[in-house]
């Protein structure tokens, strides 16, 4: 059923704020990857008490059906399985996109993420999202499973109660969800879909209409001030030798909502493929791409900043990544931005400093199986520095990790591995037919 959209939010947001017979005691300190306005409503648990544990997910992406694996943090970064009772499976089921393999099946960012209490997840073989309470460092009970309102759903956000999916297929859509930040119940907005528009330009018929992999959606994200939403496609129209683009949504305020009539932003040939971004300490984009020109140049990192007054973003500044040719995703921590390097099996350091890029380095790299890093799939830092990489396995170990890392150096962007866990995670080889484990998000 839908509703209107200021109906919908008044109810979602506002519901079982007073009254609710939820009653933990563990609030959580604020990513810097998910700063909100003083104005979003907050869960009680967030609002009222202090943090008494951290845990970090991941999701089997299955064929069949989808699961999420849960592990206790704790403060020394360290991450231990933690056994349900029943299985958390999402009801839904994995899926690669446009083309995927298992080693990268949905080939974007953000599948699953963490919004106050809430875990959400996407569904991409049954076009579907899912939602979470998470209860304790043990426990999540599923609240919501519901049609992510377009075909492939691979990439999430959320920013003030309202969740945007990013829909892969069919030439690629974004579509808008009401979160209550108590039950972490979703609700489908009506009038919040938006169509990107990315179908094959070509009068061949042996043409598939959506694009491949390489020209396809990958991550969709609010800007940390919640004034535009932003979603970066490798390609355009499925053509990649012009470049690709991001995709810039105006933001209304008040309801958090995308407007119609967003702004593309042509990232350029001399950085094909762009792929994942995060976001500095001042709210700048970075960007990453696999291929600089194209095969076999080196990835690229770039830095834009979006106009006070207007819409659009531009360039301040793009370093190569020397050595590195398959960089797809990227995180920023304090004055680094890391990326991830699929073909040497590596992660990079970059310094950021005021939107300048400089001193690329080898921040840290596989030692061999079970700690091979092969090949990096996602990653994510939790509040407090530490970053949790996800390894898909797809190569001499065939046995999917977790690896664990610190800051060596603040004063650097070295990383020192702390921790490699496969406990709970599925060998790549029991996740045939381009689907395998995906995501990493931190609570």
């Amino acid at each position: 059923m839908y509703f209107s959209s200021v109906t919908l939010l008044a109810f979602s947001l506002f519901a079982e704020i007073s009254g609710s017979k939820i009653a933990r005691t563990s609030p959580r300190k604020q990513n810097k990857q998910s700063k909100q306005s003083s104005k979003c409503n907050k869960s009680k648990r967030d609002s009222d008490s202090q943090k008494i544990f951290s845990a970090v997910f991941t999701m089997t992406n299955g064929k069949e059906s989808n699961e999420i694996i849960m592990y206790s943090r704790n403060s020394e970064g360290e991450l231990t399985l933690s056994e349900p009772e029943d299985i958390n499976t999402t009801g839904g089921k994995g899926g690669a996109a446009l083309g995927g393999d298992s080693a990268f099946p949905l080939g974007s960012q953000d599948s699953i993420i963490v919004a106050g209490e809430c875990l959400i997840a996407v569904n991409a073989g049954s076009n579907s999202i899912t939602s979470f309470l998470i209860e304790s460092e043990k426990s999540i009970v599923k609240k919501s499973e519901i049609n992510s309102g377009g075909l492939i759903p691979i990439s999430l956000t959320e920013h003030c109660g309202v969740v945007y999916v990013l829909n892969a297929g069919d030439g690629g859509s974004i579509h808008g969800f009401a979160l209550n930040p108590n039950s972490c119940r979703l609700v489908s907005i009506d009038g919040s879909e938006h169509l990107l528009d990315q179908s094959r330009r070509t009068f061949d018929p042996d043409l598939p209409p959506s694009p491949t992999v390489f020209g396809a959606p990958t991550q969709i994200s609010f800007t940390p001030n919640g004034e535009s939403l932003l979603v970066s496609i490798k390609g355009i129209r499925g053509a990649t030798a012009f470049g690709g683009s991001i995709i810039q949504f105006r933001v209304d305020t008040d309801t958090s909502l995308a407007e119609s009539n967003p702004t593309e932003n042509l990232i350029g040939t001399d950085s094909l493929y762009p792929f994942s971004f995060d976001f500095d300490d001042k709210d700048r984009i970075l960007l990453v791409t696999p291929f600089g020109k194209g095969p076999p140049d080196d990835g690229t990192v770039l830095s834009y900043k979006s106009g006070e007054q207007s819409m659009g973003i531009s360039r301040m500044d793009k370093i190569i990544l020397e050595g590195s040719q398959g960089t797809a995703l990227i995180k920023y921590n304090d004055g680094c931005a890391f990326t991830t390097d699929s073909r040497s099996n590596s992660i990079s350091g970059v310094s950021v400093n005021d939107g300048i890029l400089s001193n690329n380095i080898v921040a840290a790299a596989g030692t061999g199986a079970p700690q091979e890093l092969n090949p990096l799939l996602d990653l994510n830092f939790s509040s407090d520095g530490f970053l949790y990489v996800l390894s898909t396995g797809s190569g001499q170990s065939m046995q999917p990790a977790i690896h664990v890392y610190e800051r060596a150096n603040n004063d650097d962007c070295t990383l020192t591995e702390i921790q490699v866990i496969n406990d709970g995670i599925p060998e790549e080889e029991d996740n045939a037919e381009g689907v395998g484990t995906v995501g990493i998000a931190v609570y």
